[in-house]
């Protein structure tokens, strides 16, 4: 929690600030004055005598002394530095800051139950670190922080704790699920594959006529192919394809040599 003082008010002020270190001389007046003339000073013996009434006229003397007087006035108007600041403050001036942080300890598990143990001092002081840099904290200001570790409420952790758990054995039975659809899938399509296989062997064997074994060896190529050529050239066209056929049906094996014979020689 962080609680801020603020000064909404509006300040407007003007100062006038001398400097007595920056000065320049701005006007200098120097005045001299000279007085000579002479003075008459008492001569006579020193002592008691020269100083009677009595005896002053005849024992006392003047003697003359010139003298001369200079006096010299000096007067140095300076000017010192002089600054004039117009200060607006604005309105919404930071007073104060004061923060109130709370910080939960650790949680360790012993014995398979967790326990709480309490931040260190060397923590606290860097949480509180932490928050002074965050809130611009100032000393001058008069700002405070306050940071005190305390053991949190639970509940909800464990509350979502046990939801994310749910949601993993879910997703691990939905996993195995799929897995077991997708197996059945592919042992549904194998069994569809070998059906189809055995359909299609069986057809072909149905539509394939089976050849019949010769009871006696086949004749040689050369009587085969004199039994071809001894039929009438005068037969027209239909009736050798039809005693063809006739040959091919009952002896097929032998036609087939005759044809691949013909095949060798060409």
């Amino acid at each position: 929690k962080v609680s801020v003082e603020m000064d909404f008010s509006k300040l407007e002020k003007t100062q006038e600030l001398y400097d007595p270190e920056l000065k320049v001389a701005r006007s200098e007046q120097v005045t001299e004055e000279i007085a000579s003339g002479s003075e008459n000073i008492p001569a006579g013996i020193p002592g008691v005598v020269s100083n009677l009434p009595q005896t002053q006229a005849t024992a006392s003397s003047t003697k003359t002394t010139p003298y001369q007087q200079k006096r010299t006035n000096k007067i140095v108007n300076y000017e010192i530095t002089k600054t004039i600041q117009h200060i607006t403050e604005p309105m919404g001036k930071i007073r104060k800051i004061s923060a109130a942080v709370l910080v939960d300890g650790v949680y360790k598990e012993i014995e398979g139950e967790m326990r709480y143990f309490p931040r260190t001092e060397e923590e606290i002081e860097k949480f509180k670190a932490i928050v002074e840099k965050a809130i611009g904290f100032s000393k001058e200001r008069g700002d405070q922080v306050e940071v005190v570790n305390i053991p949190f409420d639970q509940t909800f952790f464990k509350e979502q704790a046990k939801i994310e758990k749910e949601m993993e054995n879910i997703a691990k039975r939905q996993w195995w699920y799929q897995l077991a659809i997708s197996v059945i899938k592919g042992i549904v399509l194998l069994v569809l594959i070998f059906t189809l296989i055995r359909l299609l062997k069986n057809l072909t064997k149905s539509i394939t006529p089976e050849v019949s074994v010769p009871k006696e060896l086949p004749k040689p190529v050369k009587e085969l192919e004199a039994t071809v050529g001894a039929l009438p050239a005068e037969k027209d066209l239909e009736e050798m394809k039809e005693e063809i056929k006739q040959i091919a049906q009952k002896e097929p094996a032998r036609l087939a040599q005759v044809a691949q014979a013909w095949l060798k020689e060409e």
